[in-house]
């Protein structure tokens, strides 16, 4: 296993994951302190935030375990990367109410902080995600490996 797990570190595309799994779990954190300012499309937000997340912990665990095929990974990575957009998006329309003052700004400047970095982060992984499929179809499908997956075996 451990030569496996070297491996897997020297594929650009788990690491990417990896990455994206990471951000994702500092945005939780932060959605924590938004979710204090009481956003009425909140519940929306963190449903769709949870499944992203819930998503990259298949793609991780399939990567490692299993040999995926090409459209499931790329079909993954997409649907990830949409409900990471529709929750930033969400989290956005609800901060920019109808008379353009948020509840935010009306309480503290922490809340503030959290929403902005929370935002900024579902994009940046939105970004990462978006570059792993780009690089998955310009590797035509091997995932960037082509070598082993797991337990050893190969995938050519």
């Amino acid at each position: 296993m451990g030569r496996s797990c070297r491996e897997l570190w020297k594929d650009y595309h788990f690491v990417l994951k990896i990455v994206t799994f990471i951000i994702l779990l500092v945005i939780h954190f932060f959605l924590s302190d938004v979710y204090a300012a009481c956003y009425q499309f909140y519940v929306f937000a963190i449903g769709y935030f949870y499944t992203a997340f819930i998503n990259m912990i298949i793609l991780l665990y399939a990567y490692v375990w299993f040999t995926n095929t090409f459209i499931w990974e790329c079909c993954m990575i997409i649907a990830t990367a949409l409900m990471l957009l529709i929750s930033a998006f969400v989290l956005m329309y609800d901060y920019y109410e109808e008379d353009g003052v948020s509840e935010l700004d009306r309480r503290t400047r922490s809340e503030a902080k959290s929403f902005a970095i929370c935002v900024g982060l579902t994009i940046l992984a939105i970004v990462i995600l978006i570059i792993d499929v780009i690089l998955l179809i310009i590797k035509g499908g091997k995932g960037g490996r082509g070598a082993t997956r797991g337990r050893g075996e190969t995938t050519e």
